[in-house]
């Protein structure tokens, strides 16, 4: 029924058909069909339609990402620009540490 299965009917009926040959056209004929991942693929994303509790779960943790990594540049700008309490804690935290050095 398919192209390729009637190609592998015409190379059977031709008089000078080897084995080589015959190999070759099982292995078009394989290489046709979708591999194991294509089709494990194929079948978690029809699982995952919009209105599903998965849908839903995914679009969740996705957006969750998405806000957990504005916040963090948010809180980063907020720190290298805004924040003049942090340097003066760190020195502290420097001097402290050169103090214990010498006790």
């Amino acid at each position: 029924s398919s192209p390729l299965g009637s190609s592998l009917a015409a190379l059977l009926s031709c008089p000078r058909i080897t084995r080589q040959t015959m190999a070759e056209a099982k292995q078009i004929e394989a290489a046709a069909k979708p591999s194991f991942f294509t089709r494990a693929s194929t079948m978690a994303l029809s699982k995952v339609k919009v209105g599903t509790p998965l849908y839903s779960l995914a679009y969740g943790a996705a957006a969750g990402i998405v806000l957990s990594g504005l916040v963090y540049v948010g809180r980063t700008i907020s720190v290298f620009c805004f924040d003049a309490d942090y340097y003066k804690i760190q020195s502290r935290k420097r001097y402290y540490e050169k103090q214990l050095l010498f006790t």
